[in-house]
């Protein structure tokens, strides 16, 4: 008898499954967080989280639809170990001062769809070695060489990882069509090829990259050496297309040292030689494509080569400056061809220096040089055309008697029935 008593006191807990407890730390008022499963605490709508501190305990934080500037880990739970913040507008991991090394467990990091255009290798490289899963896709990357550490900082982790950020893409920079491109792998062509080869004090950028499966990539670049005080051509990386060069200290002994094919110049669509002191162009630009852009504006250009202004005047669109120059205008010259004035950009600054002939367009600008007052013609030329109009006038006053004559005529027959005289006189 004193078993059964015994007994139903432990039927309940023979009847029923073990409860699980959900840990759900005590939360501040007003905070937009609750928790969802064991150990787990979702935000929505957080732009700090300095509240977050002192959740001991939470295992796993998400946190979105925010607009949170950057995070500070000295207010996250140092036991988390999945991280999701997305849809935060985030422009910067960490706050200044932060690091993941508070955050020993951590596991799982997605920052999927926010705004972080760059990735500050201190802040990757401090995620502790727990980290399996990094999700960064859906945000502005830019496709910079600066975020070349990356790859070897990948390698040194899981295959996983590798493979999870191989999906992340990057955009372009200086893209007319605003590519995007997969990170790790334009990475990779960054620290083989391009910053190699890159000049010491220019910055190498891509203006193109294509991935096709099964093939290698293609890729074009631009060089931006503008104002580093250059004063000969640098060497390029292969397949760059577009180069600046302004305000640099160019002149026309820069051209000496050029070789179009060996300095990779061979494939150039855009030059841009702006503020220099460049009194020619040297034959050796011939060679170049120069299709999309070419600036020339600020030198001291006295004239322009006639092949070389045959070659500006392919280009489609107005992508050509060559304002504040000491052009020599005259008749012949291939500044003042109306075909080349219509692909010129600044053409109200392309203006006649000393030297010009007639004197009287010294100083104005191309545009307001009359194609009479630059080319007169000569006394003979003259003679020529007067008399060239005074066939014309005979010519014309001719016609006018003819076709007089000829509706006379015609007059004459409809109303009185009379064919004109020439018409008895014919056998």
């Amino acid at each position: 008898m004193l078993l059964l008593p015994l007994l139903l006191a432990l039927l309940p807990g023979l009847s029923s499954p073990k409860q699980k407890s959900i840990y759900c730390p005590p939360l501040p008022p007003n905070l937009p967080c609750s928790c969802t499963s064991l150990s787990s605490l979702t935000c929505s709508g957080l732009n700090t989280t300095e509240e977050l501190g002192g959740l001991d305990g939470v295992r796993e934080l998400t946190i979105s639809n925010g607009r949170l500037a950057c995070l500070s880990t000295s207010n996250l739970p140092p036991t988390l170990t999945r991280l999701t913040v997305s849809h935060t507008r985030l422009a910067s991991i960490l706050c200044p001062g932060s690091s993941f090394n508070s955050l020993p467990s951590l596991a799982f990091l997605d920052l999927s769809n926010n705004s972080l255009s760059n990735l500050d290798k201190h802040t990757i490289t401090s995620l502790p070695p727990s980290l399996t899963s990094l999700e960064l896709r859906d945000n502005p990357l830019p496709c910079a060489p600066s975020l070349a550490w990356l790859n070897p900082w990948v390698r040194s982790r899981s295959s996983s990882l590798e493979q999870q950020l191989s999906l992340v893409g990057c955009m372009v920079e200086n893209s007319p069509m605003g590519q995007s491109a997969p990170l790790l792998r334009v990475m990779d062509q960054y620290a083989s090829v391009v910053t190699p080869s890159c000049p010491p004090v220019c910055s190498c950028h891509f203006y193109h990259f294509a991935e096709r499966p099964g093939e290698d990539v293609s890729y074009t670049v631009r060089v931006d050496c503008s104002g580093r005080n250059l004063t000969t051509f640098p060497f390029l990386p292969s397949d760059t297309t577009v180069l600046d060069l302004s305000h640099n200290l160019l002149d026309q002994a820069a051209y000496d040292d050029l070789d179009v094919v060996g300095m990779n110049y061979i494939n150039l669509r855009s030059l841009i030689l702006s503020h220099n002191r460049l009194s020619t162009i040297d034959m050796k630009l011939f060679k170049l494509k120069l299709d999309r852009a070419f600036k020339a504006d600020h030198n001291v250009l006295t004239e322009l080569p006639y092949d070389f202004s045959q070659l500006l005047k392919k280009f489609d669109t107005k992508n050509v400056t060559l304002g504040h120059n000491r052009w020599m205008c005259s008749c012949h010259a291939e500044i003042t061809g109306r075909g080349l004035q219509r692909k010129i950009q600044d053409q109200q600054e392309v203006t006649c220096a000393e030297g010009s002939v007639p004197d009287s367009i010294i100083g104005r600008s191309i545009t307001e040089v009359e194609p009479a007052l630059l080319c007169p013609p000569s006394k003979k030329a003259e003679q020529q055309e007067l008399a060239l109009k005074a066939v014309c006038v005979v010519l014309a006053s001719l016609i006018i008697i003819i076709l007089t004559k000829l509706l006379y005529d015609y007059w004459q027959y409809r109303h009185r029935g009379k064919l004109p005289w020439i018409v008895y006189r014919m056998p």
